[in-house]
This record gives C-alpha cells, structure tokens and sequence, in this order.
C-alpha cells in the first residue's frame, strides 16, 4: 500500500513544487498533498488538518510538526530616552512554540478517534525542536524561550500520551557549525525512524550531535535534592487533581 502525505506550509508554490517532484518519483499523481497554512493561526491550521484527514479517509498515523522562525529585535529600537513603552516582537515565540503546540492539539484530538493500529498505536506526533532547548544563548532569548517549550511540552505530555496508546517525542538538531552535513541530515532521517512504526519511545528529546557524532536521547536534569524529587513525585501521583485536566471527554 502506498504512503500519503500532506505538506503544508505557508508558501503554497512552493510547497507544490516540492510536492510535484516528490509524486514524479514515486510515480503517483497523488501520493503528497500540498496545502498552505499560517502555523500561528488556529483556524488556518485547522483548516489544512481536516483536508488532510479527508485526503487520508479519516485515518492518520504520523504527524510531523516543523516550525521555524529566526530570532529578531523582539524590543524594538527605542533609544533609551524615550519615553514610549513599544509592544515586543514575539513572532519567533508564536511560530517556534505556538504553531507547534497548535498542531499536537490538531494531531491529539484526531489520534484519540482513531483505533490502534498493527503496532498497537492509535498515532505517533514528533516534533522538530532544536538543541537550544538544552542550552542557552542570551543573544537569541525568543527563540531559546520557544524551543525549550517544545522540549518541555514532550517531555512531559510524552508521558502522559501512552496510556491512550499515543507517542509524543521531540527531535532536536543542532542549528550552528554552517549548513548541515549530508551525514547529519540522514541522523535526523535515522532519529525520525527510530521513533515510527513498533517503537514504544514517548516523552524523549533525541539531539542531534554535530558533526558525525550521530543521535542521542538528551538526558532530563536531575532533582537538585530530594525535597525536590518528592514534590515532582506528589504532582504525577494517579490520585492527583492534574489528570483530569488532560483525559479525553467521553460522550
């Protein structure tokens, strides 16, 4: 059986370029999709959602969030004289964490519809974050912000998600070193892999080393103590009040 794919992505020609190429290889006039999309907008997202999900007849099994915006002058210019307060520029926040988030709610919803497939799972939602949601840069704060919400987002919904049979992980290149190597192209190809299909991983952020260091599951920070650990424990506990917040409403 062949695959379908839906691309969506805010430049419509161009979007169909690539997916004009990519159905010339396969040698299907419609295995890829093309739709646009503004990912900081609900409705434009939801929009090119349900068309996927009628192009899959109602099925879907893996949805790929992908965000990208760079980092800008988020407060503006006011020489420092001024008296005037200026609203900050959070594009980059709104794209790199919003539109994300946006598209596992999308994704989540439409899972949870869904019965389990060969594997057991009802879908599997991966992330592209970056490894600046490890790491911090002062010169890049907006950007640094969204990225570690992704992480954070993963990390914890991810393991939430399996008790409904649905995988949630994050993937997290490194952005610096120049354009990425051929070597370190087929590590994010090989990371996307290792979390399809059988794979039972949810809650993990795999970084991307540079160079040919390959991939790695990053390592969650330990508790600074023990009072610290035992707090965490009380608030992931079965019996706590915070469950209810995120269970599927049964008709």
């Amino acid at each position: 059986m062949s695959l379908k794919i839906v691309l969506a992505d805010r430049d419509l020609a161009d979007v169909s370029t690539i997916a004009k190429d990519l159905n010339a290889k396969s040698g299907h006039d419609d295995a890829i999709l093309p739709v646009q999309v503004d990912i900081e907008d609900w409705e434009s997202q939801r929009v090119a959602f349900e068309a996927a999900v009628q192009t899959f007849g109602g099925r879907v099994d893996y949805v790929f969030a992908i965000a990208e915006a760079p980092e800008g002058q988020w407060l503006g210019a006011e020489p420092k004289s001024g008296t005037a307060f200026h609203k900050p520029d959070l594009s980059a926040f709104y794209t790199d964490a919003y539109g994300p988030l946006y598209t596992s709610g999308l994704a989540i919803q439409q899972f949870r519809r869904q019965d389990p497939n060969k594997y057991g799972f009802r879908g599997k939602l991966i992330i592209v974050s970056s490894s600046l949601g490890f790491y911090n840069v002062p010169t890049l704060p907006i950007y640094t912000a969204a990225k570690h919400c992704v992480v954070g987002f993963a990390r914890t919904f991810g393991r939430y998600l399996p008790r409904e049979n649905i995988t949630l992980n994050t993937v997290c290149p490194n952005p610096y070193g120049g354009p990425a190597s051929a070597s370190e192209i087929q590590f994010v190809t090989d990371a996307f892999e290792s979390l399809m299909g059988p794979s039972e991983a949810s809650g993990d952020a795999v970084e991307i080393l540079p160079g040919s260091g390959g991939y790695r599951v990053k390592e969650i920070p330990v508790f600074t103590n023990e009072v610290a650990h035992e707090s965490i424990k009380l608030a992931t506990a079965p019996e706590h009040r915070a469950w209810q917040f995120h269970a599927p409403v049964e008709e």
